[in-house]
């Protein structure tokens, strides 16, 4: 499963020990799964499909599951994040959007969440962004992922 490996290889190349993962357009959960298989106990998951949100939620009763469009409610997750940092956890916030998708909210949740979590995009690189790690573990069944460090 390509999301085991995505946190496979991120973990081992970054020496952070996230404890919180947020995945934005989660779908199913299966970045969520792969995050709790993987030791990250607390992780969240935003998505604008109610029908995929609950099977993520049967799926995978111990992590927490939003329905919510972020082209509507930006800041549900920038509060989530900021929440996070301020409480002492080490944020890492993931996503996989198509570039309209995420042209509509770069300006109002990324650039906000990159100030309290390492953003990895999965399949696109951000243009303007100062890329920390590059592409990290490569390509893995023809998707590059891309890591951006929190901004100080």
């Amino acid at each position: 499963m390509a999301a085991n490996i995505l946190f496979d290889n991120l973990l081992q190349e970054e020496s952070k020990a996230y404890t919180a993962h947020v995945e934005l357009g989660c779908g199913e959960g299966n970045l969520n799964a792969s995050a709790l298989s993987r030791g990250l106990n607390r992780t969240f998951g935003y998505d604008s499909d109610e029908r995929v949100l609950q099977i993520a939620t049967d799926r995978l009763p111990e992590a927490r599951f939003y329905l919510c469009d972020l082209t509507k409610s930006p800041q549900t997750v920038v509060d989530k994040v900021t929440e996070l940092a301020e409480g002492g956890e080490n944020v890492l916030l993931t996503m996989y959007f198509v570039s309209d998708g995420l042209e509509k909210i770069r300006e109002s949740v990324l650039e906000k969440c990159l100030k309290h979590a390492d953003v990895v995009t999965i399949g696109y690189e951000v243009p303007g962004w100062e890329k920390h790690g590059g592409v990290v573990g490569g390509n893995v069944l023809g998707v590059e992922w891309f890591v951006y460090g929190k901004i100080t």
